[in-house]
């Protein structure tokens, strides 16, 4: 029988859907509340993250073909795919095994298919595959003959089961199925004292009745002699009786099978150093031995206890390698590390204290493997003619709110996990923090870095300094540190000294080729440079924060610089957005679209722009936790670029025209408008920026301004810094009419310097 909705019909099943696993990671989270609490750890969106990164080395948001700069070989890139169609084969003892399975493979971005136990009921995994949204994705079986034919058309088959059962599996299936086999495995206990842990043995013994493959069933007692395994006997079997009364029901074959068990070793009792404890309600038996042979128990809470010596262990359980899962030890912590290797060397995949036995956490491997990496396949490219550093996937396409959000939006969420905190522009004297969770910070920094390969910087050959500003909770040193670190380029990280000589001395000495900061800086920097007749070896220059104007442009070209490039389109609140290649006009950019949707719309509707026309940029996040971006109005114009790249990348490419609203940079800070216009106290205002004598220039426009404007204004700590003491921008004043924008209204900031 077939239970699969509209993917079925009369047991045959037709073609499934890729499941979306970013909308799956929030029905997981949904759900979690519905769950049983012992499952509950298993319906975590961070968790499936995470997992993801530790199994498969990959990012489960950035799937992107990225350039292996580990490999020797320049031209090789590589990621991790699905591998298609995926067969489960359930056992019986475990309620949540096979939606847990299906959530592995679903996760990976496989279809599935799950067969459970002959007459099972299908109703309840049915309606959870519903709710996760997973009922077009994965087929549900319960009957043997409806899946004859999928043996041969899946990618996969994990299967759960003995030993004949997986050969019986593994005989149907085509050679060119990956066949993943998950059979039964014996756990055990080792102590090497004994005194303390009889109590944690029996819990550990009761639980699941043995069921699990974790656990134990064999007892071994290092270096304990006969008499002192028959006493620890003595007191397990005082914690079991504690359990008796819940024994469950079980059927006469299995009663007949541990009669069998207790009458035969109570026989054997009488011609070997052997014991048997068997309690008065049969709820539990005990076989005391010497004979240190590994052998499973016939379970029903039935359990050996068996002395070895320190030196049998791999000769004792290397045989049975294969069969063997975990190891609960109780030993002094100084013989851990050393019994440890002992255990692994013999085949032992796990070792933890008893009590842990069966508590796994969500992280582990199970049977020493890693299962999500067993679902996808690595892929590489070899391609020397590529320049980028990852090819992007498709643009994810996100659901249009019903608003634009806004800074406020932004600075009204609370978040209280985040890992990093970075000051952000905002529309008040009060700071605005913009939160990171450590892995979305990473992978935006991978992104970043993925950037500044394609736009020329060479990390096996380029030495690069980092120029940009640092403390204060600014993020661009920091952010740019751990950039460089991300492709192994050799970095001095400087930050944006105030001590200029040191800089220019540094740079010279050291031979550094890349410079990384904000324009006003590296200006500055040349110009000392120029006036104390040093020539620098830079070739390269990568930006950020604000434009380089044409003519700064040129005249660093004139100095020797050969290439100037963005090193990164961003976003304090959203991150990094998008890159410049070596093709791209300034000002142009590609979209980082596996973390970032961008939409520009019109100035004043919510309607994608035409084409050719300005708008503005909206933000939506595809890679952030914690904090939602969409739809963010970032505060920049732009228009769509048509056409196809030389570089080979097909993400869409944007071409900056401006800023909006009240916040902009200058001389390397964020200055905000309205505190110009509260401290000049002026009624009318217009602010012009532009480029001056390779300077930023901020004009003030007001028929309002007094003699002792300039000196208000330097007031502001972020104005004084940048005009008085770094002198990397200038304040002018004018009373001329006001500039219009086409739809006649009067901005208050007009930003002339993008060109």
């Amino acid at each position: 029988m077939c239970c699969c909705g509209s993917r079925a019909v009369g047991g045959m099943m037709k073609n499934l859907i890729a499941p979306n696993v970013l909308e799956l990671l929030k029905k997981i989270d949904l759900m979690k509340s519905k769950v049983p609490s012992e499952v509950q750890a298993f319906f975590d969106s961070a968790l499936w993250e995470a997992r993801f990164r530790r199994e498969t080395g990959r990012d489960l948001r950035d799937l992107c073909l990225r350039r292996d700069r580990s490999s020797t070989h320049d031209a090789i890139f590589e990621s991790v795919r699905p591998l298609g169609l995926i067969g489960h084969i359930m056992p019986g003892n475990s309620d949540w095994t096979p939606l847990l399975a299906i959530l592995e493979t679903s996760i990976t971005g496989n279809t599935s298919w799950v067969k459970l136990p002959s007459g099972s009921s299908t109703e309840v995994i049915l309606s959870q595959l519903k709710e996760l949204g997973l009922d077009e994705s994965v087929a549900v079986y319960t009957e043997r003959n409806d899946i004859e034919e999928l043996y041969k058309k899946s990618d996969a088959i994990s299967a759960w089961g003995n030993e004949s059962s997986l050969d019986e599996i593994r005989s149907k299936i085509s050679s060119q199925t990956r066949f993943i086999a998950w059979g039964h495995r014996i756990s055990f206990s080792y102590l090497t004292k004994w005194d303390d842990a009889a109590s944690d043995l029996a819990a550990a013994i009761v639980k699941y009745e043995q069921q699990a493959c974790s656990s134990p069933q064999v007892v071994y007692l290092e270096e304990a002699s006969f008499d002192e395994a028959v006493s620890f006997a003595k007191e397990l079997s005082q914690k079991l009786q504690s359990y008796s009364s819940s024994f469950p029901d079980i059927d006469d074959s299995s009663w007949a099978e541990l009669s069998n068990f207790s009458e035969t070793h109570f026989a054997e009792s009488f011609l070997k150093e052997k014991m048997i404890i068997e309690a008065e309600d049969k709820s539990f038996r005990i076989v005391v031995d010497t004979n240190t042979a590994f052998e499973a128990s016939i379970l029903h809470r039935s359990i050996f206890i068996k002395t070895i010596k320190k030196n049998e262990i791999k000769e004792v359980l290397r045989p049975h390698r294969r069969l063997l899962q975990s190891a609960g030890i109780n030993a002094n912590p100084q013989d851990i590390a050393g019994l440890c290797e002992e255990l692994f060397d013999a085949g032992v995949s796990r070792v933890c204290t008893i009590s842990q036995m069966q508590e796994a956490h969500p992280m582990e491997s199970h049977d020493g493997e890693f299962s999500l990496s067993r679902f996808v396949k690595r892929v590489t490219l070899s391609n020397p003619s590529l320049t980028v550093n990852a090819l992007n996937l498709a643009q994810v396409d996100v659901a249009k709110t019903s608003t634009i959000s806004t800074k406020s939006d932004f600075s009204a969420q609370k978040v209280e996990n985040a890992h990093y905190y970075f000051k952000s522009g905002g529309s008040t004297s009060a700071p605005v923090l913009s939160p990171f969770m450590l892995q979305d910070y990473h992978l935006q920094m991978q992104v970043a870095a993925d950037g500044l390969i394609a736009a020329g910087l060479n990390p096996k050959t380029d030495r690069c300094m980092n120029l940009f500003f640092g403390g204060g909770l600014y993020g661009g040193f920091i952010s740019f540190t751990d950039i460089l670190e991300k492709i192994a380029a050799i970095q001095y990280p400087m930050a944006g000294y105030v001590d200029t000589d040191f800089v220019l001395d540094m740079i010279v000495k050291e031979n550094v080729n890349v410079l990384l900061g904000m324009p006003s800086y590296l200006i500055n920097l040349f110009k000392l440079a120029e006036e104390k007749n040093i020539r620098l070896p830079v070739k390269k220059i990568y930006f950020g924060g604000e434009p380089f104007s044409e003519s700064q442009r040129n005249w660093l070209k004139n100095i020797g610089v050969e290439i100037i490039n963005s090193a990164s389109y961003g976003s304090v609140d959203a991150g990094p957005l998008g890159y410049q290649c070596q093709s791209c006009d300034p000002g142009v950019h590609h979209v980082n679209t596996t973390i970032q949707k961008i939409e520009i719309v019109d100035l004043e509707k919510d309607e994608p722009v035409l084409d050719g026309q300005v708008g503005r940029v909206l933000v939506s996040s595809l890679a952030r936790s914690g904090i939602s971006i969409q739809r963010y109005q970032i505060g920049d114009t732009a228009k769509w670029i048509n056409g196809s790249c030389e570089c080979g990348d097909p993400s869409p490419r944007l071409l900056l025209a401006g800023r909006v609203g009240d916040i902009f940079k200058f001389g390397g800070s964020f200055i905000n408008a309205q505190s110009i216009m509260k401290k000049l106290e002026v009624k009318e205002l217009q602010i012009e920026l532009k480029h001056i004598d390779l300077k930023d220039c901020l004009i003030i426009n007001s028929p309002d301004v007094n003699t002792g404007a300039l000196a208000s204004l330097l007031e502001l700590h972020d104005l004084h810094e940048v005009v008085e003491l770094e002198k990397t921008a200038s304040i002018e004043f004018k009373n001329t009419p006001f500039i219009k924008a086409i739809s006649g209204k009067q901005p208050l900031v007009v930003d002339h310097r993008h060109g």
